[in-house]
């Protein structure tokens, strides 16, 4: 077992019993893979933010399921595949930043990643996902057959035939100078933006303490308006009751005060 491994099985273990910091460790290793997964199939707009806190607020709350550090890595990756196939996406784009680069990068090599990945985008659904899950997350094929309950040779077919698909397809646009594989690895450079980071680190006091249902996360997770939406209204119904309360109760106090002061007497 390599270094690695027996890390991420310790955090694992360490945030199971609570330990935030563990969680840190965590995110820091997993968030990037997580993000690009999303992003190589639904771009970076509102609909992928709201998908990715949601994944990470599953993460979390899948704590009280769990004791196993091992199987609760691989809920991880559950929940990830689980959300995606919940989630109604029939557009897939371009991410910002590809947009940006596919307008302006000269560079041939710049320009057969963004290639590669616009074919990425374009293969049958169930082949692109077991690409991404083998090649973006890093699982061993047997695992993505776990996660997705099929056979192990179901799961290599897949991942062979995608691979085939996108040689093709970079084959007959000319772009032969570097193998599929090593093109796609040249290309793992997007990172999770800073301010979805701070979006995570923010609730994660608040799915720990109270959990999805408390914040109606679960509930709102694919409204149109998002996950981070319905969050921060339950966040600013929760003041406002809070004020509400205050205004009564300081009414309240002030009522015997007038009644004493204005009583005439007898």
């Amino acid at each position: 077992m390599s270094k690695r491994e027996i890390n991420t099985k310790l955090q694992m273990e360490k945030f199971l019993d609570g330990n935030l910091n563990a969680f840190n460790n965590i995110y820091e290793r997993y968030s990037g893979r997580i993000y690009r997964f999303i992003v190589r199939q639904f771009g970076t707009g509102p609909q992928a933010r709201s998908l990715y806190i949601t994944i990470w607020a599953e993460f979390v709350e899948a704590r009280k399921d769990h004791t196993s550090p091992s199987q609760y890595k691989i809920a991880l990756y559950k929940i990830l595949y689980r959300c995606l196939q919940n989630c109604n996406a029939n557009q897939l784009f371009l991410s910002d930043a590809q947009k940006s680069n596919s307008d302006s990068d000269s560079d041939k090599q710049a320009h057969s990643r963004i290639k590669l990945l616009d074919h990425l985008r374009g293969l049958p659904k169930s082949l692109r996902e077991v690409f991404l899950l083998r090649h973006e997350i890093g699982l061993k094929t047997s695992l993505i057959a776990r996660i997705l309950e099929e056979s192990v040779s179901d799961t290599e077919r897949k991942i062979s035939q995608a691979i085939v698909l996108l040689e093709q397809e970079m084959i007959e646009l000319g772009y032969i100078d570097e193998p599929v594989l090593a093109l796609y690895r040249n290309s793992r450079m997007l990172k999770s933006p800073t301010q979805w980071d701070n979006e995570i680190y923010a609730s994660l006091p608040i799915w720990m303490e109270i959990g999805i249902q408390g914040t109606l996360i679960k509930e709102g997770m694919l409204d149109k308006k998002g996950i981070l939406n319905t969050f921060n209204r339950s966040i600013h119904e929760a003041k406002r009751h809070v004020h509400d309360l205050t205004n009564r109760a300081k009414q309240d106090l002030s009522r015997p005060i007038n009644r004493t002061s204005h009583t005439s007497p007898n």
